[in-house]
Parts: C-alpha cells; sequence; structure tokens
C-alpha cells in the first residue's frame, strides 16, 4: 500500500510538472511573440526616422541651392557689405619735392600698412598726393605710421577720408 501511494504520488508529481511545462512553454512563445513584435515596431520606426532625415536633407540643400540663386539674381550682400567698409583715403603733402626721402618713407610704410590696398603716388608743383583704399580712417592710417616718419610733416587738416600735411625740415 505504502508503495501504491507513492507510485500515486509520483505520478501526480510528474503530471503537475509537465503541466507546468506546458504552461511555462506556452508563456515564453507568447513572450516571443511579443518581443517579435515589438522588434518590428522598433525597426518600423527606424526606418521612418531614416525617411525624414533624408527629406529633411534634401530641402535643406533645395532651400541652399535656391538661396545661392536668389543671391546671383539680386547680388550679394556680403559683396555691398565689404564695399561700404572701403573707403578711398586721400593724403596731401605739401612743399615737398618728388626725390624727398622722408616723402618716399611716407609712401612705403602707407604701402605696406595692413589693410592698405591700391596705393597711388601723384606729384605735381611741389605738392604730392597719396591715395588708398583702407578699410579704417584716415587718422587710423595715420596712426599706424611710425612716429619717426610722422614727424617729419605738420598736420594741417585731417577728416575721415582726407589727410592735408606739409613737409617741414626738423
Amino acid at each position: 500500500m505504502k508503495t501504491l501511494k507513492t507510485l500515486l504520488l509520483l505520478t501526480l508529481f510528474l503530471n503537475i510538472g509537465t503541466l507546468l511545462a506546458q504552461e511555462s512553454n506556452g508563456e515564453q512563445k507568447t513572450e516571443m511573440n511579443e518581443i517579435d513584435k515589438a522588434n518590428k515596431t522598433i525597426n518600423d520606426a527606424n526606418t521612418s526616422i531614416k525617411n525624414t532625415n533624408e527629406s529633411v536633407k534634401s530641402t535643406v540643400d533645395s532651400s541652399k541651392e535656391t538661396i545661392a540663386t536668389i543671391g546671383t539674381i539680386f547680388g550679394s550682400g556680403k559683396k555691398k557689405k565689404k564695399e561700404k567698409n572701403k573707403s578711398n583715403i586721400t593724403i596731401g603733402i605739401q612743399q615737398v619735392t618728388y626725390d624727398n626721402e622722408n616723402l618716399n618713407s611716407l609712401y612705403n610704410h602707407i604701402s605696406k600698412t595692413k589693410g592698405v590696398k591700391a596705393p597711388v603716388k601723384k606729384y605735381s608743383n611741389g605738392s604730392a598726393l597719396i591715395t588708398v583704399d583702407f578699410k579704417e580712417s584716415a587718422d587710423a592710417l595715420w596712426q599706424s605710421i611710425p612716429k619717426n616718419v610722422r614727424s617729419s610733416f605738420k598736420m594741417i587738416e585731417i577728416s575721415d577720408n582726407n589727410i592735408v600735411v606739409q613737409f617741414f625740415d626738423n
């Protein structure tokens, strides 16, 4: 009898274990299906994001081309801004000879000044005229010349675009 009870108990436990194992496998299959569905949703979202990014990039590229085209039609604002910043400065030197070393030194220093473009020196009737394109004021240009070079000239007049000096021997 004891053996029979033991066998019955053993059979009962085996049946319960089998049922639990089958139930566990069913839950695992359900969980796997849900994981597969979640992975598919994630992949679909990634594809959608990738497509959206490509669309935005294409739109930005097209916009850049359109802006460039419009810029060429109406002219570039940067170019106009540069032209406004550059001014023509005239320096008149009175009572000086053409071959004066101080005049040549002044012209050489002006020509080598950073930001100076297109320096031109003219001479007529005891006066020299130096014209340059410079992005700053006439005073800034004059101050950029070394003091020992400037000391040979007496300042007569200075404005935004004009300087008038007179040569004198020290």
